[in-house]
């Protein structure tokens, strides 16, 4: 029997949460074939994982070199640079993930956040819109109508806010909701509807 490779090695640790290990197999993996983008993709993951993040984004880079298509690395470099506050870069890899598979909710969703972010609100809103054509489960639908409610308030769109915090609402509960609106009718002068 043929033993296993160090790329299946290295998908068999990361299933199993092992991290470190993994990384390694799949390091020894792109020895032998440097080409390989899923290696790069995997590692990746693994990377982000154990909290290697700028080591993650140079395999995301990588996986794109070899693979402009690749749309999932994208999006996830993006979310890499949201969370290190880098928006208008992360901005660009939504942008091309969204281009490259226009029914990535994900990319279209961190898009609008990452315009947020860069207090753009009008893009921010058309983005939001975007993702909402996008989103299929209910979770996903309350996240960004919440989303927009917020950006059309920072926008100072107040009917906008109101319509989208209240879809919102229909679609999950969260206290947060509830204060975005009774400070929206506070602003409104509506003091008796929340």
């Amino acid at each position: 029997t043929e033993l296993p490779s160090h790329y299946e090695k290295a998908e068999t640790l990361l299933k199993e949460g092992r991290f470190v290990e993994a990384i390694a197999e799949y390091k020894s993996s792109l020895e032998d074939h440097p080409e390989n983008e899923a290696a790069y993709f995997s590692m990746a993951l693994a990377q982000s994982q154990a909290g290697l993040t700028k080591e993650a984004v140079l395999s995301y880079e990588a996986a794109l070199k070899i693979n402009p298509q690749l749309w999932e690395a994208e999006t996830n470099l993006g979310m890499l640079l949201m969370n290190q506050q880098r928006f208008e870069q992360a901005l660009t890899h939504f942008q091309k993930a969204s281009e490259l598979n226009s029914k990535n909710f994900q990319a279209a969703f961190f898009a609008a956040k990452a315009l947020e972010s860069l207090n753009r609100w009008k893009e921010a809103a058309e983005a939001g819109l975007k993702a909402l054509t996008l989103a299929e489960e209910g979770a996903a639908k309350f996240e960004v109508q919440a989303s927009l409610g917020v950006i059309y308030l920072k926008a100072g769109s107040l009917e906008e806010a109101e319509k989208h915090l209240v879809a919102a609402r229909r679609h999950g509960g969260d206290p947060a909701i509830d204060l975005e609106l009774a400070r929206l009718y506070w602003q409104k002068g509506e003091i008796d509807k929340g």
